[in-house]
């Protein structure tokens, strides 16, 4: 660190670095030296550092780019943001400040000893007298009238997309999280503070004119600010946390999860899609196929023979991704080698904590923050997938049952330091393991994590009523999501909780809605359309076999997110940054750059969505709309509202039952240009213009393109008729 980008004030020394042109790093300390380069949220190391100007006067020190210019006030130590312009669009209102404070205990999770909560429980529970004393460090931002902050993580429950008026918390705690001390904000910047560290964020409720992070045990401050619209800053926060690897096409087709209880049953429901033409590339079995040992990673007894039954499953071109966990129960054949191998998680006195989880067992959680534990859990897990599994969904990392004040991870550092990180570790593993076996990234399942999870997808929505406000509730979950740098997502379509009994129409619509995420997984007990009716068996299928002719724009949309950390599901911000209308929109979203999703999320056949400028076709009927405007539009059980951008070039592969490893089949690019197109092609997975395609191009001229840009043999045709019968 070169000793002029150190600013003293005071008693606080401020270090600060442009990692690139519309980007600054600001780390500020009390006392001591300032901290190593963490490798766990943050990929880029080491940090970059770019040449920026520097000026200085009596009252301010400026360090400026052609981009941006930061400026510390010396007398009181706060800075301001400009853009190139000298517009201001950030300022903090003080420099930051460490105080004493306390807090209620850790959360001690149905232990013999303890029930007290980290939220604030009964009196009987928790006193003043037996509160935390800790050390908060706060940092108060500016909010502008008209503001809107989005960002902070996911929340599969009742969270609102536009975080103005929120109180956030970036513990990841009990429920489906993903925490991030991330935000963007519509004055065109977004701010990552760099912390494992608790942090509670007030987003203006309290004064409505700042944005105020408080920060449990953190002696050293450090924070990212980066200038751009939604787009921009979504790709200069995966440069920075980390971006999605490469998942396999058929992680783009059809899943289906599901508790079968039973070899046969399992077997039995592939035989049933394959029987009724319905195309399935995956099913998921949750946890009830170890049931009574979780988790030795052995199979039930109700799956005898299971490599001869992951051979059946091959032979219908059906791979079985299978539920695990993180915590061994005691009574487990494994549990007596992990002890004495010591990879669990310890209290401080070095004994090993029996948690009480939600399996309603007993059982100690591996400490994935160590490398010896990680080597014994990819152990467990081999075996698994020499024999046929093709990955695993990794339940918890977020789960407050192991959490309170007296943990330690096997670094020695505390539940405050590194909490936030297990989930991290815990992916990365099996992650890991996956590829060793199968020689390839292997999509797994995840429901929580803080800044970098996304480098471990698929994310999922996790546990879901199976209740109409659920499906706009995990659609603001996946935007939100993307706007956070995740791509690959999921939820569980339909519904996690309940049967077959429940709501037809609404898991109908559900499982629609799902069958337009990155990724596609209708989710629950007995949730397969057979166990309703014919006519969910016609929808379902119809899906489906759309879902399986659009792999191929799927899978490139995959790849344009790994390249730029552009999410597949895009807030109507991200993809129309320059439409303000489209800021207050929470349910729809666009599906890369050509379709736009409205889905249906109340018991009714009609709804008003959004169409920004330009000129739609919907795929139902045909119809063509003009853009700039809302509309309210029909859609019986049977569709949901999809929309077509003018100016796209489709590709869709033939139909099959399942997506080929290295299909080299020919696509049919499907062109549909309307009445008021752009002067160029849209590229599908970018959004952005096609130089080499005017609007007026020949035929020809399209073929030649798109077979250089695809690398197979495409074949072009005009959408005469509404697109979804060419699905």
């Amino acid at each position: 660190m070169a000793d002029d980008n150190i600013i003293t004030i005071g008693d606080l020394s401020y270090d600060v670095q442009f990692v690139r042109e519309d980007m600054v790093r600001v780390r500020i300390r009390r006392d001591g030296e300032f901290r190593p380069e963490e490798n766990e949220m943050v990929v880029v190391s080491p940090m970059p550092s770019i040449d920026a100007n520097r000026s200085e006067t009596d009252e301010e020190i400026s360090i400026f780019t052609g981009s941006m210019i930061l400026v510390v006030d010396k007398n009181v130590g706060a800075f301001r943001i400009m853009d190139a312009e000298k517009n201001t669009v950030l300022q903090s209102l003080s420099a930051p400040e460490w105080f004493s404070a306390t807090r209620f205990p850790r959360m001690k999770w149905r232990d013999d000893d303890v029930v007290c909560m980290d939220q604030r429980p009964s009196d009987e529970c928790v006193t003043s007298a037996n509160k935390v004393s800790i050390t908060m460090l706060r940092f108060p931002l500016s909010l502008n009238d008209g503001e809107r902050i989005f960002g902070f993580g996911m929340s599969g429950w009742a969270r609102p997309l536009e975080m103005r008026g929120e109180m956030v918390s970036t513990w990841t705690d009990w429920g489906d999280d993903y925490r991030t001390p991330y935000y963007w904000s519509s004055n065109g910047y977004s701010v990552f503070v760099r912390t494992s560290r608790t942090a509670k964020i007030d987003v203006g409720k309290t004064q409505g004119d700042r944005l105020v992070f408080d920060i449990e045990n953190e002696d050293e401050l450090e924070y990212f600010v980066q200038l751009g619209n939604a787009r921009a800053c979504i790709e200069g926060y995966t440069w920075l946390t980390g971006r999605s690897p490469k998942m396999p096409d058929w992680a783009f087709g059809n899943w289906m999860g599901g508790y079968w209880k039973t070899r046969e049953d399992l077997l039995e429901t592939a035989r049933q899609f394959r029987q009724n033409q319905i195309p399935m590339d995956v099913l998921r079995q949750d946890s009830i196929w170890l049931k009574g040992h979780e988790c030795d990673y052995k199979w039930d007894d109700n799956f005898p023979d299971p490599k001869g039954m992951l051979e059946e499953l091959a032979n219908m071109n059906c791979r079985l991704h299978v539920w695990i966990s993180h915590t061994v129960n005691h009574d487990c054949s494994n549990f007596a080698d992990g002890l004495k191998k010591g990879v669990f998680l310890k209290n401080r006195d070095g004994s090993v904590p029996l948690i009480k989880w939600w399996k309603d067992q007993r059982g100690a959680t591996i400490d994935c923050t160590s490398d010896k534990a990680c080597e014994w859990w990819k152990d467990q897990l081999r075996p698994l997938l020499k024999e046929g599994i093709a990955g695993f969904k990794v339940d918890g990392g977020n789960d407050h049952y192991f959490v309170n004040d007296d943990r330690v991870f096997a670094d020695g550092r505390s539940i405050d330091e590194a909490r936030n990180l297990y989930a991290l570790h815990c992916f990365r593993c099996v992650a890991e393991v996956q590829e060793e076996i199968h020689g390839e990234y292997r999509p797994i399942w995840i429901r929580s994590g803080t800044a970098g999870a996304q480098r471990y997808p698929v994310m999922w929505a996790g546990d879901q009523e199976p209740a109409w406000e659920s499906i706009l509730l995990q659609m603001r979950a996946g935007i939100s999501a993307g706007l956070c740098g995740v791509s690959f997502w999921s939820c569980d379509g339909g519904g996690f909780m309940g049967g077959a009994t429940q709501n037809e129409e609404m898991t109908l619509r559900g499982t629609q809605f799902a069958f337009w995420n990155p990724v596609c997984q209708p989710f629950g007990i007995d949730r397969e359309p057979w166990h309703y009716s014919e006519r969910s068996c016609e929808i379902f299928r119809s899906f489906a076999e759309m879902r399986n002719r659009l792999n191929y724009y799927l899978v490139r949309l995959g790849d344009e997110s790994i390249r730029s950390g552009l999410p597949m599901m895009r807030g109507m911000m991200i993809e129309f940054p320059d439409d303000p209308e489209c800021l207050d929109i929470d349910d729809q979203y666009m599906l890369g750059s050509a379709f736009l999703v409205a889905p249906i999320y109340e018991d009714k056949v009609e709804r008003k969505l959004y169409l920004p400028e330009g000129e739609w076709v919907e795929i139902h009927t045909n119809k063509v709309y003009d853009g700039g405007q809302w509309i309210t539009v029909n859609a019986d059980i049977h569709t949901i509202p999809v929309f077509v951008r003018s100016g796209v070039i489709l590709p869709i592969k033939p139909l099959t039952q399942f997506i080929e490893d290295n299909d080299t089949s020919t696509l049919t690019l499907y062109r549909w240009q309307g009445s008021r197109t752009p002067a160029h092609y849209i590229d599908y997975a970018t959004g952005c213009p096609i130089e080499e395609l005017p609007i007026d191009s020949s035929d020809e001229n399209i073929v030649k393109v798109f077979r250089k840009r695809e690398e197979r043999d495409v074949e072009l045709k005009p959408l005469n008729s509404p697109l979804c019968e060419m699905l």
